[in-house]
């Protein structure tokens, strides 16, 4: 099982890639500095860009499942294992801390052109 410190160092990767304008729903990987490529254990870790129709303009909503597994670690005897409530608002900060960060520096390429 991995640790909460290499899962919460993990890199976030986004499918499909954030560009992809018209994809309101984006599946979120971690991938540790082991290799690992983590999910969630049913719907996976998602991010989802839904109008907010009281707010009148787009909210995320990022839902981390209490289970993870190894994506591509078949030879791991423990596929699965729980993720702490703590380590769990820890990742959805980060995972919509990569976010904006992403979206930041496709604008600013995007611009330059």
């Amino acid at each position: 099982m991995i640790s909460e410190v290499d899962l919460l160092a993990s890199y976030i990767h986004f499918d499909p890639a954030l560009y992809a304008n018209r994809v309101k729903k984006h599946q979120v990987y971690l991938i540790p500095a082991t290799g690992s490529i983590l999910k969630g254990h049913f719907k996976g870790i998602m991010l989802n860009r839904k109008m907010d129709k009281v707010l009148g303009k787009r909210t995320v909503v990022i839902d981390v499942p209490s289970v993870l597994l190894y994506d591509n670690r078949p030879e791991y005897e423990i596929q699965e294992f729980p993720v702490k409530d703590l380590t769990r608002d820890t990742l959805r900060e980060r995972i919509r801390e990569a976010y904006e960060n992403e979206l930041r520096r496709i604008r600013d390429t995007s611009s330059g052109h």
